[in-house]
């Protein structure tokens, strides 16, 4: 089953008792359960996605997010849909990345990152728009792991209003899943805003 199946599988049984369907994958620890944490974009969330049974990747619920805007507006916008970046990537194109549109679609993912978090899965994600939807944050500060040509400022800016909030941000330099295991113990070796 891939990853794609694992997340359309959480979300038409959101409202229903969950069911892991790996059962010889590991969770994270009990720490991250119902969490939505975001972390920077090349660290490594669709590995630990794909590692642990309890992880969602919120990239998967954005394109379910954009699938339900589409049916709502009728649009008649279609790809093939193998990367879910790249998916993304083209539909924000498509409608020549108009906030109000974008907005909708980030509320709706919201909702299907809850639905996820109320069931004690752990929803990771890497949209900086939507780093005011996270329970925890994770910067990573390693240049050579960050995507290239990731905008770093605009992510800063962001961290920022979340912190003001009091979110938690935790800053690293390492990808995230030895970070997430670190951390979880309590280890003093991260800086912690």
């Amino acid at each position: 089953m891939t990853h794609a199946d694992r997340t359309n599988y959480y979300i038409s049984t959101l409202s229903q008792m969950v069911l892991r369907i790996c059962s010889g994958r590991p969770r994270l620890p009990r720490k991250y359960w119902g969490k939505k944490i975001y972390a920077s974009p090349g660290s490594g969330k669709t590995y630990v996605a794909n590692k642990y049974s309890d992880v969602v990747d919120g990239d998967e619920l954005l394109v379910e997010a954009i699938k339900k805007w589409q049916s709502i507006t009728s649009s008649m916008w279609d790809m093939d849909y193998d990367d879910p970046r790249e998916y993304i990537c083209q539909y924000f194109l498509h409608i020549s990345f108009n906030r109000h549109y974008m907005n909708n679609i980030y509320k709706l993912c919201r909702r299907y990152m809850d639905k996820a978090a109320n069931m004690d899965d752990v929803v990771l994600f890497g949209t900086k728009d939507m780093i005011w939807f996270a329970d925890l944050i994770f910067v990573e500060n390693n240049t050579d792991i960050v995507r290239p040509k990731f905008n770093r400022y605009r992510e800063e800016q962001e961290v920022d209003k979340a912190e003001d909030c009091g979110t938690d941000v935790v800053y690293i330099h390492e990808y995230l899943e030895p970070a997430l295991q670190r951390y979880a113990k309590g280890s003093s070796n991260y800086y912690i805003a």
